[in-house]
């Protein structure tokens, strides 16, 4: 993936998470050819810089300097939804195994370190990506 200009960051994490323009512009409340002029580099900056790292799910100064690095938070290959669906999961039955006294307390608060942390492999293993 190329991450020289702003654009071309905008674009490939865009695709990378597999959502359109227009989705990414209706997130930010900008018409979608703003989205376009960015991607085509016609446009080097946004003031919506920290609502697209939010929905592109990437490190703001990054996406806007190219600096630091992406810091991903959504695995390469998983749409946001597949994430967000799979992280609720993990979530919910940590809740229910406590809610219905299969757990402890400080098992469900084990099990909760546990999901986290299997988050938190997930997101590093894309950083360097």
């Amino acid at each position: 993936m190329n991450y020289d200009t702003f654009g071309e960051r905008i674009k490939s994490t865009r695709k990378r998470i597999d959502i359109s323009q227009a989705e990414l512009a209706k997130g930010c409340g900008i018409p979608q050819g703003t989205i376009s002029r960015i991607e085509l580099g016609n446009q080097e900056s946004s003031k919506f810089i920290f609502t697209m790292a939010d929905i592109l799910h990437c490190d703001a100064r990054w996406l806007a300097t190219g600096e630091g690095g992406p810091k991903f938070t959504v695995p390469y290959g998983m749409s946001i939804s597949e994430f967000n669906k799979l992280k609720k999961s993990l979530d919910k039955i940590s809740v229910n195994l406590l809610k219905n006294n299969r757990v402890s307390f400080d098992q469900a608060n084990v099990l909760n370190a546990v999901i986290l942390k299997i988050s938190d492999q997930i997101s590093k293993g894309i950083e360097d990506e």
